[in-house]
């Protein structure tokens, strides 16, 4: 896939994030949590300025980023033994 412009480049690039996200891949969430803040992407989708191309790019990121998280099951090790 050749791109022509620096432009659609971004754009492969923040879908690519979105389905490295896919699945609950924690180890690539938890380093794009904090460059991609959910603050700054519903910006850039609630902005009727920007190119419906890239809303559309960050919808998917945001829906693989932040919204499709389950909490995870916490397992307790009890410390007490019965005899």
């Amino acid at each position: 896939m050749f791109f022509t412009n620096k432009y659609e480049f971004f754009l492969a690039t923040i879908e690519l994030f979105a389905d490295l996200c896919l699945r609950k891949n924690y180890i690539a969430i938890d380093e794009l949590k904090d460059i991609y803040t959910l603050h700054l992407c519903s910006l850039i989708i609630s902005n009727e300025k920007y190119p419906i191309e890239l809303r559309i790019s960050f919808i998917k990121l945001i829906n693989t980023l932040w919204v499709e998280q389950e909490a995870q099951p916490i397992d307790h090790q009890s410390l007490i033994r019965s005899w």
